[in-house]
């Protein structure tokens, strides 16, 4: 729940001063009568973006870390083994390639997110797994990069069997 809260701080503060920008812009200023008006939208639309947000990331199975930004590690496994599974499973591109890391980016998949960088780091016997927005400025991603954890472990798992 931290983590949603810190969201909706980033997404109000971000649109308090985007909406504050453009009243500037227009009006020529901005007084104290007019807090209210620029206060009142972005405080609405982040309330609706943040429930949303929670609503389809419970959906896909986050339960407490609902940051754009997701980690795991799979053990047992290495990384030239873990590159064909995710080039024959999944249609991501690859696009870095080191003795110890994998790079993949997605394209947009859906409406959730504009796409993703998954990274794959070997760390001894073991590889570590994070996904994050390919956009910088995203704040909410529906789930969208716990789900491509969660993807990722499922197919490695799978290949352990």
């Amino acid at each position: 729940m931290k983590s949603l809260l810190i969201l909706f701080m980033k997404a109000l503060i971000a649109m308090v001063v985007v909406c504050a920008t453009i009243f500037v812009i227009f009006e020529g200023r901005l007084i104290l009568s007019d807090v209210k008006d620029v206060l009142i939208f972005p405080l609405t639309l982040c309330v609706r973006l943040s429930i949303l947000h929670y609503a389809i990331a419970r959906a896909s199975g986050v339960t407490d870390d609902f940051s754009p930004y997701q980690q795991s590690v799979v053990h047992d496994i290495d990384l030239d083994h873990a590159k064909q599974i995710l080039s024959e499973k999944t249609n991501w591109k690859l696009i870095s390639e080191t003795s110890d890391s994998l790079i993949f980016k997605t394209g947009m998949q859906s409406i959730k997110s504009y796409g993703e960088t998954i990274q794959i780091t070997k760390q001894g016997n073991a590889l570590s797994i994070s996904s994050k927005p390919s956009v910088v400025t995203t704040l909410f991603d529906m789930g969208q990069n716990f789900q491509n954890v969660r993807k990722i472990e499922n197919l490695l798992a799978e290949a352990l069997k």
